[in-house]
C-alpha cells in the first residue's frame, strides 16, 4: 500500500474537545517549553483530531500552551491546523495511546483503566497491542492492576415465618404517644419487623415496672 500523505485542516479552537480518556501525564515544564517554542517559531506541529465530535487524539499539551499564550496576550485563540481523521472511538483511543507512547509518560492508572474498558467491550487483539507499541505481557500486567468493583451482597432480611398484625391498648397516654413517635421515626422495613417492635415495647414495659399495654394478634 502506498504511503498516505495527509494534509492538515484549519479547525476553530473552540470546536476542539480534549479527550476525557487521555492517559498522558502533562508536565508543566513541557507546556512552558512549548510556549517558548511557539513564541519563537509559531504553531508548527498540527494536532490530530477525531472527526466524530472533534475529539482531540494527539496534541493536548500544545492545545493547553496555545490557550495560555492567548490568555497572556489577551486575544482569542486562532484556528489551528489539525489532521482530522474519520476514526471509530476504539481506533481513536488506540491511536492516542500510540502517539503518547512515543513522546510521553503515562498516568499508569488512567492507561490501565482505559485499556480495561476497551478490553471489556471487545477483547484487545494481538495486532492492536503491537499497533500501540506494546507487548502482550505489558498489557496483561496493566490489566491486572485494575481490580473489578466488588458488589456488596445485600444483607438478608429477617423473617419470622408469618406476618402478624398488632393491636396495642395502652393504659398510659404519655407512653402511647412516646411509642407512636418512636415507631413513626423508624423506616418502613423496621416497622414491618414485628419482632424488633415487640422487643422494644417489652423493654419499655420492663423499664417502667408496670403493665402499659396488651397485644392482640
Amino acid at each position: 500500500m502506498p504511503l498516505k500523505v495527509l494534509s492538515p485542516t484549519l479547525v476553530p479552537f473552540a470546536k476542539i474537545n480534549p479527550s476525557p480518556y487521555n492517559p498522558k501525564k502533562i508536565q508543566r515544564s513541557v507546556i512552558e517549553g512549548l510556549k517558548t517554542s511557539m513564541d519563537e517559531r509559531g504553531f508548527i506541529h498540527p494536532l490530530v483530531v477525531q472527526k466524530k465530535g472533534f475529539t482531540l487524539v494527539g496534541g493536548h499539551a500544545r492545545l493547553i500552551a496555545v490557550r495560555e499564550l492567548c490568555i497572556r496576550d489577551g486575544i482569542d485563540p486562532p484556528d489551528l491546523p489539525a489532521y482530522v481523521l474519520d476514526l471509530s472511538d476504539r481506533d481513536a483511543k488506540l491511536l492516542n495511546i500510540r502517539l503518547n507512547k512515543m513522546v510521553a509518560d503515562f498516568d499508569e492508572k488512567m492507561l490501565a483503566n482505559l485499556l480495561a474498558e476497551m478490553d471489556s467491550e471487545i477483547k484487545l487483539s494481538h495486532d492492536e497491542i503491537i499497533g500501540i507499541g506494546s507487548t502482550d505481557t505489558e498489557i496483561l500486567n496493566l490489566l491486572a492492576k485494575v481490580k473489578p468493583k466488588e458488589e456488596k451482597p445485600e444483607e438478608p432480611t429477617k423473617s419470622f415465618g408469618k406476618s402478624v398484625t398488632l393491636s396495642l391498648k395502652f393504659t398510659d397516654v404519655e407512653v402511647r404517644d412516646r411509642v407512636k413517635r418512636h415507631l413513626d421515626s423508624r423506616s418502613e422495613r423496621e416497622k414491618k419487623t414485628s419482632g424488633e417492635i415487640i422487643a422494644a415495647l417489652l423493654g419499655l414495659e420492663k423499664l417502667c415496672g408496670k403493665s402499659l399495654f396488651c397485644f392482640d394478634f
